[in-house]
């Protein structure tokens, strides 16, 4: 491609604005606009720009984080808040047709715009920019204002919504009044939120969720004048029509342009280090009626993009460019012959890759359900994300959290229903990382509503979504929303046709993917499944949400047990007779990490009975983990304890889970804990905490997540040893098995040997009951003072040591743990650390002081007399080697286990 391609936009930022509040649907002229006079009214403001985190800066409020604040500050969710800026003058000459336009980036949400004076346009969806032209000359400046009204302001609950959320309400045991639903707090709050928020496109999770405040953010991200030409290139991509044995890939190279009958041409380039020696293949094609060009292209010996743990996620460089049908370049009128000229195209980063959705007939009335990546099965192992904050996004936070997951072994994130699409700077990390995205289109938990404009809307945005998400590799699937199905199924007893956002979910969707991106792949809800007696939510086809664990509800998954409290009837036992396809939800809750939540709880409310405490669990009833913890673990009494004992219940549940639903392999295809955030500081289901460090589940999903694990199964008399292995080639394994008692006697030693088939599981040791001097009446093996463990004893494929609790951990004669911790090296950001158990240590965690570390592993249990070197990696860890901590678990009632490592 002739000289170099430039972009198809210039764009300059706008710096800098002020603000003020009123009263709503104030008109400009009730304003003091005068900057010389009311000074004090109108405050400086940055971008992004959200009034919450405005107002802290100014000093105005409290942080809302920080104790109840959140509760305090529904009067600023009642006023309009306005913005106004200068556009600077230009004295730039833009060609023949160029545009020059202002364009506003995440305008959230209501928002009333004027120019001049004069009113420019109105705006209601986060999830579309909004764009209004300016004059292409020389021009300005330009004065803007926008007004952004109350979030909900003005609207009255639909009623159909109301009536369905009602219908659950009522099912969950709520007093709902027959009045209301128009007010500012709603009649129906809580877990279904508020129905008037069906008519915003915004995130439902700003108006408050069982594991975030409501707290609607209220702002817009970016402010921006650009100048395009008036022939440009909109968009390139590249989509991969199918991959032949001998390596050669057939893909379409498409280009969307506002150009008919242009040329457009294209080149691909490997990526660095590809093995093929033509670097760059070329291609070119003329624009329909329509701008949009297209050119088949076959790629022999492609690089292909791969999830991380099936292969390596190369991305190659497309660039689309315009010339004329001679081949001139268009962009400075420079004719052939006369040197190189710039050229205006696009360039993008694609992956070549096919992606399906099997369902195939499996015999026996089942229909696969599993996704394939270039032909091959994949067991989706991952979680799913919420906003990484309430009120300000922040890509460099999305990157660090993909970062997180990809640390965590997992290789899909489900981009939830209920908290809007996957930013750029998130898919661009899964396509550089080798993750795939599950995307919901964020409808989530509640009926819709389905008038014309509406429905326009919505259209709107997924043609623009749609074909900004299918840019990307990574994106897996698309769905239709999260539990809209499943609850209106159980509020009304069917899916029967109708205007609830039925046409949204199985018409209009399918419909515009159909014809921006038919390649992607397509599912009407989370969770779905056809044809299932037990429903939407059912065990026998499609995805389900697990919660019959933690809700203790009979939610489509079988439960032969007779539970004797809510505690037994929610506990992560219940996991066991779970036969889902896919578990596409999945948790347990359990509080920050102490460090986290010490920042925005006072210290004299750091106790179980404070309600500052008791505000950051949004779920209902607050007690709910007490009952479960009662079980497992014991009552915690302090802010400590309860901090202690919930993450170990998440750690000891999520483990269950997961080893549990991997053992179905391949009847079971995917499993997706929740959730991987927290979108402010709370006791919620998330694996990282608000600020990042990682919980002590994320370790202990860690280890369940690996391509190939070792996991017991203690059920109907016999214990199992069992080798799951998501990986397409078979894993041979030697094994290392011990059962000891929790004061390290040992009562058995064996080994096990063998190999589990590609994309399955097989049992390679068994241990009756019967045949054993220790036996435990009941169904189980282990009794409560009993542990097994399994470590890798060198075969090919290596394999992380795991144990099996007999009983729950309150039933284990847990010893006060004695570790001698030391550090045996250091240098720079890396140390190796040794840590010698000298009696039975449960969670075994390392952190710098109040700092998190990265860590081969971390959170690890060790028998008496064993010994685990790691290695552990921190900003500047060679000179605060003083500052290092390991702790361990200690059940309710002890004092806590903390050592400090010898250097």
């Amino acid at each position: 491609m002739r000289g170099a391609v430039q972009t198809t936009e210039t764009i300059t930022p706008i710096e800098g604005a002020r603000f003020t509040g009123s009263d709503p649907a104030v008109p400009p002229s009730a304003l003091d606009l005068d900057p010389d006079l009311g000074g004090e009214d109108w405050l400086d403001a940055g971008f992004p720009f959200e009034v919450h985190d405005a107002l802290h800066r100014a000093q105005r409020i409290d942080h809302p984080y920080v104790a109840e604040n959140s509760e305090q500050l529904g009067w600023i969710q009642q006023r309009a808040w306005w913005l106004r800026t200068t556009i600077p003058a230009t004295d730039r000459e833009t060609g023949p047709g160029a545009e020059r336009l202002l364009r506003m980036r995440g305008l959230d949400l209501a928002a009333t715009l004027w120019l001049d004076g004069e009113r420019a346009a109105t705006h209601a969806s986060l999830y579309r920019d909004l764009e209004i032209p300016l004059p292409a000359g020389p021009d300005g400046p330009h004065e803007l204002l926008i007004r952004i009204d109350p979030p909900l302001w003005g609207l009255e609950a639909p009623q159909g919504p109301l009536d369905t959320a009602r219908r659950l309400a009522r099912a969950m045991g709520r007093d709902v009044p027959d009045d209301g639903g128009d007010s500012d707090d709603g009649d129906v709050q809580g877990l279904f939120g508020d129905p008037r928020t069906v008519l915003r496109r915004k995130p439902v999770v700003h108006f408050g969720w069982d594991f975030a405040p409501r707290l609607p953010s209220i702002g817009v991200r970016a402010i921006e004048v650009v100048e395009r030409p008036e022939r440009r290139v909109l968009g390139v991509r590249l989509r991969t029509l199918g991959l032949d044995e001998d390596g050669t890939a057939e893909a379409d190279l498409i280009a969307r342009t506002t150009a008919p009958g242009a040329r457009v041409d294209f080149e691909l380039a490997r990526p660095s280090g590809s093995a093929c020696s033509t670097a760059v293949l070329s291609a070119h094609a003329i624009s329909g009626e329509d701008g949009e060009a297209r050119t088949r292209l076959r790629i022999p010996t492609a690089d292909l993009w791969w999830p991380h743990d099936l292969g390596e996620p190369h991305l190659h460089t497309l660039t689309a460019a315009l010339s004329d049908a001679a081949g001139r370049a268009d962009a400075t009128g420079r004719a052939d012959g006369a040197g190189p000229a710039d050229v205006t195209g696009l360039t993008r980063r694609v992956g070549i890759r096919t992606i399906e959705l099997v369902r195939e007939d499996e015999g026996d009335g089942h229909r696969a359900f599993h996704l394939a990546v270039n032909g091959t099965r994949v067991f989706a192992r991952g979680a799913s994300i919420v906003p990484d904050d309430m009120l300000r996004p922040d890509p460099a936070r999305e990157r660090r959290l993909a970062a997180l997951a990809r640390e965590a072994g997992m290789t899909m994130l489900r981009v939830w229903g209920g908290g809007g699409y996957a930013g750029d700077a998130l898919l661009d990390a899964a396509d550089e990382l080798g993750l795939l995205i599950w995307q919901d289109a964020p409808f989530a938990c509640s009926d819709q509503v389905e008038s014309a404009d509406f429905l326009a809307e919505v259209e709107a945005e997924i043609r623009v979504q749609a074909a900004r998400l299918a840019d990307h590799p990574s994106l897996a699937l698309l769905t239709g929303g999260n539990e809209v199905l499943a609850l209106h199924e159980l509020a009304h007893g069917s899916l029967e046709h109708g205007p609830w956002g039925w046409h949204i979910v199985r018409e209009l969707i399918p419909r515009v993917l159909a014809e921006i991106a038919p390649e992607v792949p397509y599912w009407p809800n989370s969770p779905y499944g056809e044809d299932d007696p037990a429903g939407v939510n059912g065990v026998a086809d499609g995805d389900r949400h697990a919660w019959e664990v933690w809700h203790g509800l009979p939610l489509g998954a079988p439960d032969p047990d007779q539970h004797a409290s809510f505690g037994e009837a929610a506990h992560f036992r219940r996991y066991r007779h779970d036969t889902g396809r896919f578990i596409s939800e999945f948790g347990i809750l359990s509080a920050a990490c102490a460090p986290t939540l010490e920042q925005v709880i006072p210290r004299e409310h750091r106790r179980l009975d404070s309600p500052v405490l008791r505000s950051r669990i949004r779920d209902e009833p607050k007690d709910k983990a007490l009952a479960i913890l009662d079980v497992e673990t014991g009552v915690p009494r302090t802010f400590a304890e309860y901090v202690r004992t919930t993450q170990a219940l998440q750690a000891e549940g999520l483990k269950y889970g997961i080893e549990h639903y991997r053992r179905q392999e391949p009847w079971t295809s995917g499993t997706l804990v929740w959730q991987l955030n927290e979108p402010w500081p709370g006791i919620t289901w998330a694996l990282v905490d608000h600020a990042l460090r990682r919980k002590q589940a994320f370790h202990a999903v860690r280890r369940a997540f690996a391509p190939v694990i070792a996991s017991f199964e203690d059920s109907e008399g016999v214990l199992r040893l069992w080798v799951v292995n998501s990986t397409p080639e078979p894993a041979d394994v030697r094994l290392r098995v011990r059962l000891e008692r929790a004061d390290g006697t040992v009562l058995l030693e064996d080994e096990a040997a063998g190999s589990a088939p590609a994309h399955g599981a097989a049992v390679l040791w068994t241990l009756p009951a019967s045949s054993t001097a220790f036996f435990a009446e009941g169904p189980h093996v282990l009794d409560p003072g009993t542990i097994a463990w399994v470590e890798d004893a060198g075969g090919s494929t290596r394999v992380s040591a795991n144990r099996l609790l007999g009983g729950a951990l309150k039933d284990l004669p847990l010893p006060f743990p004695d570790v001698r911790p030391r550090v045996l090296e250091s240098a720079g950001d890396r140390a190796r650390l040794r840590l010698e158990a000298r009696t039975l240590a449960l969670g075994l965690t390392v952190t710098l002081g109040a700092d998190d570390v990265q860590a081969e592993d971390n959170a690890i249990d060790l028998g008496a007399g064993r010994v685990r070197d790691l290695e552990i990696r921190a900003p500047r860890l060679h000179s605060r080697l003083d500052e290092l901590l390991v702790s361990a678990y200690t059940p309710p009632g002890s004092a806590a286990a903390l050592w400090t490592p010898e250097t």
